[in-house]
């Protein structure tokens, strides 16, 4: 029923991760039996080793954040848009309010906060004295959590070789060499083919450009 990379992208706690699997479970017995119950659900949160909402990442929040809004909304104009704390926390319940299959509760909040915390304005009178800071410039963009919450790892492996079959091995000098970072960017960007998904949408320039560094940081493995 669902895209793994979509599944992959939603933050929750392992009990949050149970009632949405037990409710996937009474929807549809015939796909899912209960012996598979715990262990989907061991499966998805330890991927997130999430027990409360204070041990989710920045990464897993901006991720979350990209899926559920871009769908609708250009990213850098969310980012460029600027509203008291109470704003974007109404607003962001709003949109839960009105698409409530596509963004829940849980996340509403959790993107309202987060909204609020980087890009919130104490008071209305600040908005027009307020610049913009790109996300991009106020942190290093670190490709590996990415890597895993998108779900890569379980194509391209741990250590690069390469897991699913036709996947490259990046440990490998002479494909290293045979591709440019331009060949990289448009793979990312565009997909390849049938076996590799197009993240024109899920990722940022600069994290697409984190995700070819990360790439050939592998040919030192081989």
């Amino acid at each position: 029923c669902h895209d793994l990379s979509r599944v992959f992208t939603f933050v929750k706690t392992r009990d949050e991760w149970k009632n949405t699997v037990n409710r996937m479970a009474q929807r549809d017995p015939t796909c899912i039996g209960s012996g598979q119950i715990d262990q989907i659900v061991y499966f998805l949160s330890e991927r997130q080793n999430i027990n409360k909402t204070e041990d989710i990442l920045t990464v897993q929040l901006e991720t979350l954040m990209d899926t559920k809004c871009s769908r609708c909304h250009d990213i850098e104009r969310i980012f460029a848009k600027r509203r008291t704390r109470e704003a974007w926390r109404h607003l962001i319940t709003r949109m839960s309010n009105r698409h409530r299959s596509w963004i829940s509760d849980t996340e509403a909040k959790l993107i309202g906060d987060y909204l609020a915390r980087v890009y919130g304005i104490k008071e209305e009178t600040q908005i027009k004295m307020a610049g913009f800071v790109p996300l991009v410039a106020r942190r290093k963009v670190d490709f590996k959590p990415l890597f895993e919450s998108l779900g890569c790892v379980f194509c391209h492996g741990e250590e690069g070789w390469g897991e699913a079959d036709g996947t490259p091995d990046w440990t490998d000098p002479e494909w290293q060499d045979e591709r440019t970072d331009d060949d990289l960017i448009n793979s990312i960007t565009n997909g390849v083919g049938t076996q590799m998904p197009k993240f024109a949408n899920k990722l940022s320039a600069d994290e697409i450009k984190a995700a070819v560094k990360f790439v050939r940081g592998f040919r030192e493995k081989g």
